[in-house]
């Protein structure tokens, strides 16, 4: 595996945390949008990557699996026009849309993205969605529930915006937090978050590190929304195009409710 450099703002955050300061981000970084998809929507997955891979093909994306990454292949992408492995260089990007089916069931899916290192190394690397079915209100199409959303583009060097908003839950207590990946999920109450418990994870949960995360923790106001939820990118260009993780919990005396995952990449 190629040597990457830590980001001095990771170094600084991750020894006041006990974590190891060498930080590697995964081989590709991958966001789908939107992050809630209807069925019949087809949802935008997008790749780029972190070192030199090959995909063994005949994709760059593989498996959709629900409720988990290890779960059965609901369906599989269809094949791109190469029959083979293809090499990438790094900081390469590419997208494809997913067709989520008619018959697709309400909840969390995992796009399958399978790569190889110089070092021959495979691994599987994933990104998470979630498919609600809408309702009508005068003309407008609303998915129910939770929903965590991004209010700009993830530039280095700034305060990352994210909102949250759910009328039915006005007052009740909610949780945000972030991830680097969502290769294995963490189990919470009847589903399995799209985040996995990796160091960025341990940096927002249960405590977040006020350095870099605002808001992470609060209630909904009277409306059932949340503002003032950040995330600091530092000034560094080494996190160019790694990727970021977020889901929120909504906390009510009748148990805890996710909000559909949230995925994109920092820009430079």
């Amino acid at each position: 595996m190629s040597t990457v450099r830590t980001p001095v703002f990771l170094v600084v955050l991750a020894i006041g945390a006990d974590v190891g300061a060498q930080i590697t981000p995964p081989p590709v970084s991958l966001s789908v949008f939107p992050a809630i998809a209807q069925p019949g929507s087809s949802p935008t997955v997008s790749m780029t990557t972190l070192q030199t891979v090959t995909f063994p093909g005949p994709n760059y994306f593989g498996d959709v699996r629900f409720g988990s990454p290890t779960g059965t292949p609901v369906w599989t992408l269809p094949p791109g026009n190469w029959p083979g492995p293809v090499t990438l260089l790094p900081l390469t990007s590419v997208s494809s849309s997913i067709w989520v089916p008619m018959t697709a069931s309400p909840g969390f899916y995992w796009v399958q993205c399978r790569t190889v290192t110089p070092t021959g190394v495979q691994r599987d690397t994933f990104v998470c969605f979630e498919v609600r079915v809408p309702t009508i209100q005068g003309g407008s199409v609303l998915f129910p529930g939770p929903i965590l959303f991004q209010q700009s583009t993830a530039w280095i060097g700034t305060l990352f915006p994210l909102g949250l908003a759910d009328s039915s839950s006005a007052g009740a207590f909610y949780i945000v937090s972030a991830a680097l990946t969502c290769d294995t999920g963490i189990n919470v109450g009847p589903s399995l978050l799209c985040l996995d418990q990796d160091w960025l994870f341990n940096l927002a949960w249960p405590a977040p590190a006020p350095s870099a995360f605002g808001g992470f923790q609060g209630w909904l106001n009277a409306a059932g929304a949340a503002t003032g939820i950040t995330l600091s990118i530092p000034t560094d260009p080494t996190l160019a195009y790694w990727p970021l993780r977020f889901q929120a919990i909504i906390v009510q005396p009748t148990g805890l409710t996710a909000s559909n995952p949230l995925s994109t990449q920092v820009q430079p």
